[in-house]
């Protein structure tokens, strides 16, 4: 009930401010991180930052799971797995844009840094979600060219998991036709 009425208020015709946000808390956390500890960073100080500053009720799903495993301590290589019915959602995937925006020009980095990040929350495709996206940022902002960084982005996933397999099929259906907005169509 008390979401539904904060989000009146973000919404057209009721925006009175700007609301807590998971995606803004996390692009914060990270930029802390990497001013705290550079690339060298680990999955426990992640960790640690999501537990000290994000506020809870604005935590959800992989991301709630951590936090509960971590202050129940559980090391970082197992708080994703225990009692995470989301291991393979987009948890890492809106986590790790800013690994991206940090290593511009520099894909490997980016990916190695968004796997330190992912494995906190995720399993197999939720990494290599933060993996895919936090490498399409560093390309994008490294060439300005989106569907080279799709490319570059593509070669840091598996080639047999499930996610690469959802890449192929959209490039797929984006050569094929034209309207993005009938492509999306088609996904959902």
């Amino acid at each position: 009930k008390w979401m539904k009425k904060l989000s009146q208020r973000a919404a057209k015709g009721g925006f009175r401010a700007v609301l807590p946000d998971d995606d803004i808390h996390y692009a914060i956390i990270s930029q802390l991180i990497l001013e705290e500890h550079g690339s060298d960073f680990t999955t426990d100080d992640v960790i640690r930052k999501i537990v000290q500053l994000t506020p809870t009720n604005y935590i959800f799903a992989a991301g709630r799971n951590t936090f509960r495993t971590s202050l129940f301590g559980f090391p970082a290589s197992h708080t994703a797995l225990y009692g995470n019915p989301c291991r393979q959602s987009l948890g890492a995937m809106i986590r790790c844009d800013p690994w991206g925006w940090g290593a511009p020009a520099n894909p490997a980095l980016a990916a190695r840094m968004a796997y330190k990040d992912a494995v906190a929350s995720q399993t197999r495709n939720g990494i290599y979600a933060g993996m895919f996206f936090s490498v399409l940022m560093a390309d994008t902002l490294a060439h300005g060219d989106p569907a080279r960084a799709i490319n570059t982005a593509e070669a840091y996933v598996p080639p047999k998991s499930r996610f690469a397999e959802m890449i192929r099929w959209v490039k797929a259906e984006c050569a094929r036709e034209e309207s993005w907005e009938e492509v999306n169509r088609r996904m959902t």
